[in-house]
């Protein structure tokens, strides 16, 4: 497994995983209003219910279930990055953000306006880049059998 591009990968999503996660909460939330109306409408509509329901509830159970879950792994996947990128140096989680997360549609533009902000020339930020990408593995995988 390449530890390293799981890396880049984790960064990479981490906006996305950011927004999934309120999505998911705000969906989380209909879900089980949609679940309170179609309960109610199900008793009702069999008497005080006798252990029988409709599709339409089964599916709310189970879409409800499903939201949950991936809620649960992405809230943990989101914690995890933050948790690593924030135990890293300033200057690293500032690299890693700029190419990675906040990354411009041009690499180059982002590593200009690295080589800006640091006062080095390109070489020295894709030597930075590779030293804070390996301590961002080691926060968040472990030891992995990386060298920096």
């Amino acid at each position: 497994m390449n530890w390293k591009n799981c890396a880049i990968e984790d960064l990479t999503e981490y906006a996305s995983l950011k927004t999934a996660v309120l999505n998911l909460k705000s969906r989380l939330e209909s879900v089980k209003i949609k679940n309170k109306t179609l309960s109610a409408v199900n008793l009702e509509k069999i008497g005080g219910g006798r252990g029988r329901y409709d599709m339409g509830i089964l599916n709310s159970i189970v879409e409800l279930s499903l939201i949950e879950e991936n809620l649960k792994m992405a809230e943990k996947r989101l914690e995890s990055t933050e948790r690593s990128l924030n135990s890293l140096r300033c200057e690293d989680r500032r690299i890693l953000l700029e190419l990675y997360v906040n990354r411009p549609p041009k690499q180059q533009e982002a590593v200009d306006r690295l080589c800006e902000k640091l006062c080095c020339e390109n070489s020295s930020v894709y030597r930075k880049r590779e030293a804070a990408l390996c301590r961002f593995t080691l926060a968040q995988y472990g030891n992995v059998g990386l060298r920096m």
